[in-house]
C-alpha cells in the first residue's frame, strides 16, 4: 500500500479518490486506505489491474475532458456514470465496478452507513452482534477413502452425508475456505471475497458479459443463496422422461421419495410474517391488487427473525446452509473434510477413477479413492475439471443454461427498510410458465446504493433515498445454450441469450415494474441504458413488452445446468441416469452439471434431491 517514504502508492490514490468522486456526501468523512485495503486485497488480480488501469484513464480524461464540470472529481463522476450507462457491456460493467468499488469504500463500515439512514430518523438496520467464530479443526491427515467427493455444496454434501450415514469412508475435497455457521460482517466487501468466487465479479463473455454467482467456501453457494427450497415442475420432469433411460433411473416417484428424504433432514419453513420486513410485505400487496398469485418462500431456515443478510451467511446461523447441516452431520459420521485444497484431476487406471492430484498449501497432493470418486464441483467446474482429467466427449462444457435475470429498484413515500426483512422471503410465480418469476432481493447498503440513480451529487441526491427503496429481481428460464471451457482459476462461459430470451426478460421486467406501482411506488428505477433514469407510471414502462437488449442493463446470472448432461446415450450424453460417467467405471457426477434442461425455479432442492438418488445408486439402491 504504501511505498519506502510513506507514500501511498497510485492505485490507492486513485481508489481513494474514486470514492470521493462517487459518492461526496457531506456527512462522510473522508475514505482511510484501510477501507481500500480491506476492497483491494480481496478483488482478483485478473480483474483489479484491469479496474486500476480504468480507473487512471478516467482520471486522465476527467483531466483533459472535463464535460462542462467544475471539478476533475466532478467530471470524473460524469465519465463513470456515461460508462455504466453504456450500451456496451464491457464499458457499462467497467463503469458499474467503479461506482460498486467507490460506494464499497465510502461505505465500508457501518458508522459510514448510519449517515444513509439519520435523516429518515431511524437506526441503521440488521445490526446484530456475530458470536465468535470457532477455530477451524486441525485438517485431517488423510489421503485416501473409499469414496472422494469434490465439492461440499448441495450436491457433495448431500452425497458425503448419505455415504457416510452408511458407514462409507468419505473424503470431502473443497477449493474453498471453512466457513462459520453463524457469519457476519460490518463490510460486504469482507463476505463477496471469502465466500464468492471471484468476489461475483466473474463475467461470461462479450457482448452480454454477465456477471456468474457461485460460492466458494465449504458449503458452497448455499452459504450465499437465500436458502430458497423449490421442487421442479412435474412438467420438468416430463421433459426429461422423453428420454426412457430416466423415465427408467429418475421415475417422479423416485425423485420425490428424494425430495421427502432432505426435507425431513434438513427441514423446511415458509418465511412467516413477522420476518416479512417492508419489501416482502409490499410484493404481497402489489400482486393482491394485481390479482396474481404470490406465496412467502419456503426455504432452508429455522426460525428466521428477517436479518436480510443471507448473501452473506446469517449473522445468527438461522440459515441452514451445508455449513451448518449436511456437512457436520457426515463429520459425524466418520467422513472427513479438507478445505482450501484444489482438485485439479482425476487419475486413471485404465476406465477406473483411483484418486485426484488436488493443490494445497501451495504443493501438489495425491488423494486414493478405493471405491469411487464423485464430482460435485459446479456446472461450470465439473466438466472442466472431467476434461482436465482426460474425459473426451464432444457434448462435454456443452448445453450450459443458467437463469440470467435483472432487477429494478421501486421507491416509496414510506420508509422500507426500517426492518429489511428476509432476503428473498416473498416471490410471485405466476409467470413461471412464461418463463420467469418475480422475487423480492434485499440488498446491503453499499450494493443497493450502487443500483442507484447517478454518480456524484447526482448519486448523493440518490442516497437520501435509500431508506424508502426496494429491489427486486427476475431470474428468466432461458432457452439459449452455451459452452464452458478454460481452465479451473478463471474458466470461460459463452452464453448468449436467444431473440426469445430477451423477449422474456423484458416481459419480465414490464410485471415487475407493474407489481412495484400496484403496491404503491411513487417511481421506478430501470437503470437501463437508453431508458429514462426514473418511471412514474406504468405506462413508461411498457416499452419493454416487446423485450430488451442484455447490452443495456445490468445482469447477473446463477443457477447453472447441463454441461455434463445425463441420459441413455452414450454418444449423446456425458453421464447415465445413475449419475456415472459414460466410458467409466466409478468416476459420477452428481451435480447440475446432469441436469438436461434448466428448472425455471431455484433448484438446490432439485440439486440435493438428484444428488440424494446418485448417493442411493451407490448404496445400491
Amino acid at each position: 500500500m504504501r511505498h519506502k517514504r510513506g507514500m501511498v502508492d497510485l492505485p490507492t490514490r486513485w481508489i481513494l479518490a474514486a470514492g470521493r468522486a462517487v459518492l461526496p456526501h457531506p456527512e462522510l468523512t473522508e475514505p482511510t486506505e484501510a477501507l481500500v485495503d480491506r476492497v483491494r486485497r480481496r478483488l482478483p488480480r485478473r480483474l483489479y489491474v484491469p479496474l486500476v488501469i480504468v480507473l487512471g484513464l478516467v482520471w486522465l480524461l476527467a483531466a483533459v475532458a472535463r464535460r462542462g464540470r467544475p471539478t476533475r472529481a466532478a467530471a470524473f463522476a460524469a465519465w463513470v456514470d456515461a460508462l455504466a450507462r453504456s450500451r456496451v457491456a464491457l464499458l457499462r460493467n467497467l463503469g458499474v465496478w467503479i461506482k460498486a468499488t467507490g460506494c464499497l469504500v465510502m461505505l465500508g463500515e457501518p458508522r459510514r452507513r448510519e449517515v444513509l439512514y439519520r435523516r429518515a430518523g431511524f437506526p441503521m438496520p440488521s445490526q446484530v452482534a456475530v458470536p465468535a467464530a470457532e477455530p477451524a479443526p486441525a485438517p485431517p491427515e488423510v489421503t485416501a477413502a473409499d469414496v472422494i467427493v469434490v465439492g461440499s455444496g448441495p450436491a457433495g454434501a448431500t452425497v458425503a452425508r448419505a455415504l457416510a450415514k452408511a458407514g462409507r469412508d468419505v473424503l470431502i475435497l473443497e477449493e474453498g475456505a471453512p466457513a462459520a455457521r453463524a457469519y457476519g460482517t460490518d463490510s460486504i466487501a469482507e463476505a463477496l471475497g471469502e465466500r464468492f468466487r471471484g468476489m461475483a465479479m466473474f463475467t461470461s463473455t462479450g457482448p452480454e458479459r454477465i456477471p456468474v454467482l457461485q460460492g466458494r467456501c465449504v458449503g458452497g453457494s448455499s452459504t450465499v443463496n437465500s436458502a430458497i427450497a423449490w421442487r421442479a415442475p412435474e412438467a420438468v420432469f416430463a421433459g426429461w422422461h422423453a428420454d426412457p433411460h430416466l423415465a427408467a433411473e429418475l421415475p417422479l416417484e423416485r425423485i420425490t421419495r428424494a425430495y421427502d428424504a432432505i426435507e425431513a433432514a434438513i427441514g423446511i419453513e415458509r418465511t412467516p410474517e413477522k420476518a416479512w420486513g417492508e419489501s416482502n410485505a409490499l410484493m404481497a400487496r402489489g400482486a393482491a391488487a394485481l390479482g396474481v398469485r404470490g406465496v412467502p418462500t419456503d426455504r432452508y431456515t429455522c426460525d428466521c427473525v428477517g436479518l436480510g443478510r443471507c448473501l452473506e451467511g446469517c449473522p445468527l446461523g438461522r440459515k441452514l446452509s451445508m455449513n451448518v447441516t449436511f456437512i457436520p452431520e457426515a463429520l459425524a459420521a466418520g467422513a472427513h473434510l479438507l478445505s482450501d485444497c484444489l482438485v485439479e484431476r482425476v487419475e486413471f487406471a485404465g476406465e477406473r477413477a483411483v484418486g485426484v492430484v488436488a493443490r494445497r498449501g501451495g504443493r501438489k497432493v495425491r488423494f486414493v479413492a478405493h471405491d469411487a470418486v464423485v464430482l460435485a464441483a459446479s456446472a461450470i467446474q465439473t466438466p472442466i475439471l472431467l476434461g482436465a482429467s482426460g474425459v473426451r466427449h464432444r457434448q462435454l462444457g456443452r448445453r450450459f443454461q443458467a437463469h440470467p435475470g435483472g432487477s429494478l429498484v421501486g421507491i416509496f413515500d414510506q420508509p422500507v427498510r426500517r426492518v429489511l426483512g428476509a432476503t428473498q422471503g416473498f416471490d410471485v410465480p405466476h409467470w413461471v410458465n412464461d418463463g420467469f418469476k418475480v422475487e423480492v432481493l434485499t440488498l446491503p447498503d453499499e450494493l443497493l446504493i450502487s443500483r442507484m440513480v447517478g454518480v456524484g451529487a447526482d448519486l448523493v441526491e440518490s442516497s437520501e433515498l435509500v431508506p424508502n427503496a426496494a429491489v427486486w429481481a427476475v431470474p428468466i428460464r432461458a432457452r439459449a445454450h452455451g459452452r464452458v471451457g478454460g481452465g479451473l482459476a478463471w474458466p470461460r462461459v459463452d452464453f448468449h441469450l436467444t431473440p426469445a430470451d430477451q423477449v422474456t426478460l423484458g416481459k419480465g421486467l414490464l410485471a415487475m415494474a407493474q407489481l412495484f406501482f400496484a403496491a404503491g411506488a411513487r417511481e421506478v428505477w430501470p437503470n437501463i441504458a437508453g431508458l429514462p433514469a426514473r418511471w412514474r407510471s406504468v405506462d413508461e414502462a411498457r416499452v419493454l413488452a416487446d423485450g430488451v437488449s442484455p447490452t443495456s442493463l445490468n445482469m447477473t446470472m446463477s443457477h447453472l445446468f447441463g454441461t455434463a448432461w445425463m441420459g441413455g446415450d452414450a454418444q449423446a450424453h456425458v453421464c447415465s441416469g445413475r449419475g456415472k460417467v459414460w466410458g467409466t467405471t466409478n468416476l459420477f457426477v452428481a451435480d447440475s452439471s446432469l441436469f438436461p434442461t434448466n428448472l425455471g425455479v431455484n433448484p438446490q432442492h432439485t440439486v440435493m434431491a438428484v444428488a440424494q438418488h446418485v448417493a442411493w445408486r451407490l448404496l445400491g439402491d
